[in-house]
Order: structure tokens, then sequence, then C-alpha cells
């Protein structure tokens, strides 16, 4: 551990919200954040502390990688990498990020998913092309869980049974092909479920 880690543990200003971990993490260093992982430090750090630790390695391929590995969640911090246009963050996690939107309640209420979230702060086109290679990527896995699944009828029903088997045709319908998925007790990848924004994600503070 670095002599500035030992100086920002003794200001007494940062040790009472940030774990040891996301200290590691601001510091940048791999060897003290694998070894405090090894020891079983929470990977999310800290409740109420503002940032996770896989938020803080923003920007850090090898924090990413390393926190990913051990299991963070990856929801806020893809929020967070998005909001900060920074793109290399952003595709190194995606692919472990549910893509497919909650169901509003109302039909008075925006569609929560991380495209929408891209497209209400203004992300760049690279950002949001990104978003939708990942979509198209589940939305191909989707299908093919439903076709191996489900009844030609719902197949059908779903539009998965045409020729060209075009996946733009499952967009809007991700939620009810898990729904017929579950009620034949077939399991669904957490990465194929919901992604679980809070309400307040699009809200103006």
């Amino acid at each position: 551990m670095s002599e500035n880690f030992h100086k920002v543990l003794k200001g007494g200003y940062l040790d009472c919200v940030y774990s040891r971990l996301s200290l590691a993490v601001t510091e940048r260093s791999e060897t003290e954040l694998r070894k405090l992982i090894e020891r079983g430090h929470d990977v999310e750090g800290e409740p109420g502390s503002g940032y996770s630790p896989l938020s803080l390695a923003i920007g850090w391929t090898a924090g990413i990688q390393i926190l990913l590995e051990a299991g963070a969640d990856p929801v806020q911090a893809t929020l967070d990498a998005i909001g900060r246009g920074h793109g290399a963050s952003v595709e190194m996690l995606l692919p472990k990020c549910p893509m497919f939107p909650i169901e509003p309640h109302s039909s008075h209420l925006p569609e929560r998913s991380i495209l929408s979230y891209a497209l209400w702060v203004r992300s760049s086109p690279t950002i949001i092309r990104l978003i939708a290679k990942e979509i198209a990527k589940d939305l191909q896995q989707l299908k093919i869980l439903a076709l191996q699944n489900l009844s030609h009828g719902q197949s059908h029903s779903f539009g998965l049974m045409l020729k060209d088997g075009n996946i733009s045709l499952l967009q809007g319908k991700e939620n009810q092909v898990m729904t017929a998925l579950s009620e034949r007790g077939i399991e669904i990848p957490a990465k194929l479920l919901p992604c679980p924004l809070p309400a307040s994600t699009m809200t103006r503070g």
C-alpha cells in the first residue's frame, strides 16, 4: 500500500465514506485491489458511499476487469460510464449488464433501460451503437432460447417463425417472451432479465 494511500486513510474524510477497496481503485493499485478481494472485502463497497468501486474504476481497464470477474454489479457503473461518455469502459461493462427494459407500470411513465438512459443523456453515436449492438446480441440469445423451448404457436405469435427471423421483431416483446418461458419452467439467464434501473434514473434533480 502506498504512502499516499495511508495518508488518505489517516485524513479522516474519506475512510468514513469509502471502503479500503474503493481507495485501492482510486489509486489504480491492481495489487492492492486483488489482495483486498482475496481477503473477502465487499466488491460493492460501503453502502451510501455515493460511488461503487466499479464506478470509481471507470477509465481503468484492469480494475474494471478484476471487479467484474469478482462479481461486481455492473448496472450503476454502466450508467456512470455512459454519463461520462467513456466509450471504452461502456464497451467493457455492457456484456455483463442486462439490456432489456422494465415494463412501465403506467403508459404515462417512460421506459427504463440502458438505451433510453443513453438517449436521455444524449450520448455519442459511438456509445449508442455499442448499446444497440449489445441489445441485438441479447435479442438473438432470447430468440434461440424461445425457439428451443416454446411451442410452434407461441413462437409464431412472437414473430420468430418468419422466414428471415428478424430479431428486431422481438423488441417490445421481451417481457412477454420471458413470461412464456418462465411459465414453462425455463431458467432465464440473468443477462436477459429486465435491467433493474431505479425509477429516479431519468429524473431531473
